[in-house]
């Protein structure tokens, strides 16, 4: 059997799928989600959620 585990972040969206039995990790993904805007200041880390 399998399962699948996701998580929405505030600056990626990940998921996994692991076999439940095993243990072992099948498959892993992070997508960016581009949630940052420009700021005035190169320091500023602005997001759009």
């Amino acid at each position: 059997m399998k399962a699948i585990g996701i998580d929405i972040g505030t600056t990626s969206i990940c998921g996994v799928v692991i076999d439940i039995k095993t243990g072992e990790l099948i498959k892993s993904v992070t997508k960016d989600s581009n949630a940052f805007i420009s700021g005035v200041a190169d320091f500023e880390k602005i997001q759009s959620v």
